[in-house]
């Protein structure tokens, strides 16, 4: 009978001995075995998992991976293996060239083919491309990568060797935030930060950066509100016309302190990418090897409000807030999805797109900032009512055992996954519809600037809003959500959701890529 473990690492065997050979994988388990040590240290048991083993999965209940491309493979031996381990942490190891990514059917109007996630591997529904399934997390994941098509595993022994040395600190060491935004978006990002770090002062792009002070760069938690780029080694700023250079991954050499923590909104922020096609590695790689201890970003274009926060601004924040609470990288995750979608209520295309696109990038058993004595129940359950979670079960994650924090966060996931209502596409909608519509919210898709080529017409899409099962009915077809997704620029994109519930007037938001 298989036996809990506190911390689980999976690996694809074959697919580290296809990258660095038999002596570059031999370096990566010694790595791992002094990690293993380091964690006995620290009180946590722990096991290395290779998923291509038979044997090994077949003492868990589950099937070997013969190929590491095979996503849907990797997530019924990682589901068996989290079944009968129970892992408070599961860590996966290497790029999705080792462990691969899920890939989700993007539910919103966007240039993004699919949403590549880590999300899945923390639900305990089986393998599936709808990101409506993965709506109720219940386990602590996090990805500690390597770099696609690498063929030295230096970096990867250099972020686990990380991952045994980290220490906590109290969290006024981890205070003020470097906090970076751009220009465009100072108002929505001065709100996140006074939510987050009152007190923390706020840099805007233009005309800051990327030359930062290392009194700035050395600050522990780094928040991030720029744009980003496939395949680019630099977040941009944006005052409306320009966007210059805010955040340049070669900067950073020498630049951060040990066992810091980065949120990053940035559209492609914790994408992943064989460093040849730029020359340089991503910002989230080059974060990691200098000192970071995690990196949160996103996979895919990622969205935000310009005045207001929603989507990204919400589920970065949250994220932080629970890492300057006290909980480990992994939790921190974990409850800031929680109490994403519980805050949402409803989830509409573009929250549904922000919680699968998130991923969690370093050890998640790191716990940054010392807890305080007694830890309070995780933010995203206390006191909020959820079917199956009353106020009473939520305060039982009180004592500080992780078990019982976790035993809460499993059933908040569960009783949201059952519960939670989310949109699906119905198709189009008429022009003449939309075009009243626009009169009724006030909008009118954003223009190109003067000179630029034209602009794309702007893709509406229909979604009704239903229950978890998707064989369900709509909820009494009383609540339609349109989308008009524009392009007014190749570097810009804008969305307009529209709520429409019978007997009141709609609603709406716009939203902009990040």
């Amino acid at each position: 009978m298989a036996r809990h473990v506190d911390k689980l690492v999976v690996l694809n065997r074959a697919a580290l001995r296809a990258k660095y050979g038999s002596g570059g994988y031999e370096k990566v388990r010694a790595a791992l075995r002094d990690l293993s040590e380091s964690d006995r240290a620290r009180g946590l048991s722990s096991r290395v998992l290779a998923i291509d083993d038979g044997r090994s999965m077949r003492s868990l209940g589950g099937d070997a991976v013969s190929d590491p491309g095979d996503a849907s493979a990797a997530k019924e031996a990682v589901d068996a293996a989290a079944t009968a381990l129970t892992p408070h942490f599961l860590v996966l190891l290497g790029a999705p060239d080792v462990i691969p990514q899920q890939r989700l059917r993007n539910p919103t109007p966007d240039d993004d083919p699919d949403v590549p996630s880590d999300l899945p591997y923390g639900c305990p529904v089986g393998p599936s491309d709808d990101p409506g399934d993965f709506v109720g997390p219940t386990r602590v994941v996090g990805r500690l990568p390597d770099q696609p098509g690498a063929t030295d595993p230096a970096y990867l022994v250099r972020l686990i060797g990380r991952a045994r040395r980290w220490r906590s600190r109290p969290v006024a060491a981890h205070l003020p935030v470097f906090a970076v935004s751009a220009k465009v978006w100072k108002g929505s990002t001065e709100q996140s930060i006074r939510q987050l770090a009152a007190g923390s002062e706020l840099h805007l792009s233009p005309p800051s950066g990327p030359g930062w002070a290392r009194a700035l760069t050395r600050r522990r938690i780094h928040f991030v509100n720029c744009h980003g780029d496939e395949a680019d080694f630099r977040w941009y700023g944006d005052d409306g016309s320009i966007q210059p250079v805010a955040i340049d991954g070669t900067l950073l050499r020498g630049a951060l302190a040990r066992d810091m923590v980065v949120a990053g909104e940035c559209c492609f922020g914790a994408a992943h990418y064989d460093p040849a096609l730029s020359g340089q590695p991503t910002v989230a790689a080059t974060y990691l090897r200098e000192g970071a201890s995690g990196v949160f970003g996103a996979s895919t274009l990622a969205y935000g409000e310009t005045e207001g926060t929603s989507c990204a601004d919400l589920l970065t924040r949250f994220f932080l807030s629970a890492v300057l609470e006290g909980a480990s990288l992994g939790r921190a995750a974990l409850q800031a999805r929680l109490r994403f979608v519980q805050e949402m209520g409803e989830l509409d295309p573009y929250d549904l797109k922000t919680l699968v696109q998130f991923d969690l990038l370093g050890d998640p058993s790191v716990h940054p900032v010392k807890a305080p004595v007694p830890v309070a129940p995780p933010a995203a359950v206390a006191g909020v009512p959820v079917e199956g979670v009353t106020p009473e079960v939520a305060v039982a994650a009180s004592p500080p055992r992780v078990a019982a924090r976790r035993l809460a966060l499993e059933a908040l996931g569960g009783a949201l996954g059952r519960t939670v209502l989310r949109t699906l596409p119905v198709g189009r909608r008429a022009a003449r519809s939309v075009a009243r519509l626009a009169d009724d919210v006030g909008f009118a898709p954003p223009e190109a600037p003067a000179g630029a080529a034209p602009a794309p017409r702007p893709v509406v899409r229909r979604y009704d809003l239903r229950p978890p099962s998707a064989a369900a009915e709509p909820v009494a077809a009383r609540v339609r959500y349109t989308v008009v997704a524009a392009r007014p620029t190749e570097q810009r994109r804008t969305a307009v959701v529209v709520r429409e519930e019978a007997g009141r007037p709609p609603t709406y938001r716009t939203l902009h890529s990040r």
